[in-house]
């Protein structure tokens, strides 16, 4: 009973404190990260922008692509991410999936090709075990360049105003958290 209390409670919180302009939290946020910071940038008129970030004037955030700087209105953004470095061990993975991949289907073709008189089992015994052989001889090499080249880590850009989520507790019990911005 005192979970549906909470939750009624917390509603009634959330719909009486006053929330600025989404976006002009997504302005704040923005301005807030350091310059040549690498975003990306989503909405529904824009798929997705890339690159690093220059100035935010007014209502519109300015992105390098290139040599050339790109406008984009902030009230058509509704998801930002900011590079956070790289994951080594994701790429590797990737890597590692993606030279599995390929690697069995090389080897698949290869083991297939060289039975000539052969039944259909006997092709679908040779294409798996060409498909197993490729793919592990292939994803040692994926693996390797996937963790030379890693792949970037990506952290939602947070906004300004209140925010409410749900927060680990003692005991393992969930918790509702509410985070105000002080100015």
């Amino acid at each position: 009973m005192s979970g549906h209390l909470a939750f009624a409670l917390l509603l009634l919180v959330a719909s009486v404190l006053p929330r600025p302009a989404m976006a002009q939290e997504m302005a704040r946020a923005l301005d807030a990260l350091p310059r040549n910071s690498v975003v990306r940038l989503r909405g529904p008129e824009l798929r997705r922008v890339q690159g690093p970030i220059g100035d935010v004037v007014g209502d519109t955030v300015f992105i390098r692509r290139g040599s050339r700087m790109v406008a984009v209105p902030i009230a058509g953004i509704t998801q930002a991410e900011v590079a956070a470095g790289r994951n080594l061990v994701r790429g590797m993975l990737k890597g590692a999936a993606i030279g599995a991949g390929v690697g069995g289907v090389i080897g698949a073709a290869l083991a297939t090709g060289q039975c000539d008189n052969c039944d259909r089992s006997q092709h679908a015994q040779f294409g798996a075990l060409g498909f197993g052989l490729g793919a592990t001889y292939f994803a040692l090499p994926g693996a390797l360049a996937g963790l030379v080249i890693g792949t970037k880590d990506w952290e939602p850009v947070r906004h300004d105003g209140y925010r409410v989520s749900l927060v680990q507790a003692a005991e393992g019990r969930m918790g509702i958290g509410i985070s105000l911005a002080v100015p």
